[in-house]
């Protein structure tokens, strides 16, 4: 960071996200803050939100922050301070093609934020039962040396770091899975009787259980065990529904639904969103529908006309504000289907294409004029 002020709005947020818990008026009041350090800092969120006359200083409520799109993060690199930069996660380009892949800017204080948002919501949505102090988390995605750019695997690394055991490891390599490997350490696993954490993307999941039904392999994990999934199925499989998903875990893995957890995460977003699942066993109560908003990250169905926020229950595409995000735009705007709920969202897809009218001068625009 390069001024006092902004080094004391980031240690703000930091505490925010270490309470860990819901303050509305403090959201909001940080996020008009963060708003303003970003609109003054990063010229096409400048030029946005000028665009649609949005007067920062005059602005009501948190939903009337605009919101920049996802395809920003393609068109050029967005950060207050461009000079502390230290690391770039490259979202899949799964809409366009390889070579329309977007970027996300980290600075060191940005990773600290991270970290944070990743050591809470893991806390409380994975590990609510502290079975990390005795756990072995083995991943199904490649090592981080392998993939510097993947913001996934740097929040696997971190759970690695903070609550596996020695032999936690990494099981992608250059050739695909080492199912072999990964077979031998869950075989080790189960003789001795370690908790096992089993992490990795939904396809990679798949593609797992395809090998386990063709070797006619099974490993009953020991008590206390869990399996997150990240992502889902990108409109691959889609006959491939999560009843089915949380049927392998069970048959495969002998993992019960209340110990199986999936994530969603987005390379421009520094937080996560978990089901609730796990930490509902935990605390003995109802389970909450839906992927679970911390108490740092709000999200709303916006209509793709108007983009207004709509009610709960009815669907639009995804917004998700996330002060985690302090050095790179916190407001974005997905083009993800789906629809809220008081406690969260569910998303239910991503078309090919969506329509917002409301954005009246596009990115591409804004992006010429700033070269």
């Amino acid at each position: 960071m390069t001024h006092d002020w902004g080094e004391a709005l980031f240690a703000e947020i930091a505490a925010f996200l270490a309470e860990g818990r819901s303050d509305e008026e403090r959201f909001t009041e940080l996020a008009f803050a963060l708003a303003r350090l970003q609109y003054a800092h990063v010229p096409l969120y400048r030029g946005w939100c000028d665009a649609r006359g949005a007067r920062l200083d005059r602005l009501n409520a948190v939903d009337e922050i605009p919101a920049l799109p996802t395809e920003a993060f393609k068109r050029t690199e967005l950060h207050i301070a461009p000079d502390a930069i230290v690391r770039r996660f490259h979202t899949s380009g799964t809409t366009g093609g390889a070579g329309h892949k977007g970027v996300s800017c980290f600075s060191r204080a940005d990773l600290a934020l991270m970290d944070a948002a990743i050591d809470v919501n893991a806390t409380r949505y994975l590990f609510p039962d502290h079975a990390q102090r005795r756990t072995a988390i083995f991943v199904l995605a490649p090592a981080p040396a392998m993939a510097p750019h993947m913001i996934m695997v740097y929040g696997m690394e971190r759970l690695v770091r903070r609550y596996g055991i020695a032999d936690s490891d990494f099981f992608l390599g250059p050739s695909g899975l080492e199912t072999d490997r990964l077979e031998r350490a869950l075989d080790a696993a189960c003789v001795a009787g370690t908790p096992v954490t089993l992490i990795g993307a939904t396809l990679g999941f798949v593609r797992l259980f395809d090998d386990f039904h063709a070797r006619g392999k099974r490993f009953p994990l020991p008590p206390a065990s869990r399996v997150m999934d990240a992502g889902g199925f990108k409109g691959k499989r889609e006959e491939t529904r999560r009843e089915a998903m949380l049927d392998s875990f069970r048959h495969f893995l002998d993992a019960p639904p209340e110990r199986c957890v999936n994530l969603l995460g987005m390379t421009e977003l520094a937080s996560q969103f978990y089901d609730d699942n796990v930490a509902a066993h935990a605390e003995s109560r109802p389970c909450r529908e839906g992927k679970q908003n911390a108490p740092w990250t709000r999200t709303r169905a916006v209509d793709p006309q108007t983009l207004r926020v709509l009610p709960h229950g009815s669907i639009g595409i995804l917004r998700h504000l996330d002060l985690a995000n302090g050095g790179h735009p916190f407001a974005v705007q997905t083009d993800d289907i789906g629809f809220t709920t008081p406690e969260g969202f569910h998303a239910l897809g991503r078309p090919d294409a969506v329509e917002a009218r409301g954005c009246s001068v596009t990115v591409d625009e804004l992006a010429q004029q700033r070269r």
